[in-house]
């Protein structure tokens, strides 16, 4: 048989995924198109390699109950290290942070006379100000 990666097609797909799996064969294909999924996410290399720790498990060829076992360990650690990822995405602190900080940036591009090595003018400043949006309750 050909060992051809499962795609990934979001974090949840491979939750979903994880959670369906019967064997170690199936984990084991499923590993390289989680991580094909992660790297185009931009996931840097520490991460991906606290994945492959969190997927190795132990075969024990004596014991298919011991094995599964195992199996089932990792597979609870890399759905729950997905979760984190989800949860703890440092790209959402970023944009909680430029949208926490927003009427800063307009109050300072808009009140503040601009420098004067700054390529804008004042002229071109006041064709910026905000506009005033009326309720949908007034419009209708």
């Amino acid at each position: 048989m050909f060992n051809i990666p499962i795609a990934i097609t979001s974090i949840q797909d491979a939750i979903t995924r994880l959670k369906n799996i019967k064997d170690g064969q199936e984990f084991s294909l499923l590993l390289p198109g989680l991580r094909t999924f992660l790297k185009t996410l931009d996931i840097d290399s520490q991460s991906l390699m606290e994945l492959e720790q969190r997927a190795y498990y132990v075969i024990n060829e004596y014991s298919d109950k011991e094995t599964m076992s195992n199996l089932d360990s990792a597979r609870n650690r890399v759905i729950a290290y997905l979760e984190q990822i989800m949860t703890d995405s440092p790209a959402d602190d970023r944009l909680l942070t430029i949208l926490d900080n927003y009427y800063l940036f307009l109050e300072v591009l808009l009140e503040r006379p601009p420098h004067r090595r700054g390529g804008i003018q004042k002229e071109h400043l006041s064709g910026l100000k905000p506009v005033r949006i009326p309720a949908m309750a007034q419009s209708a």
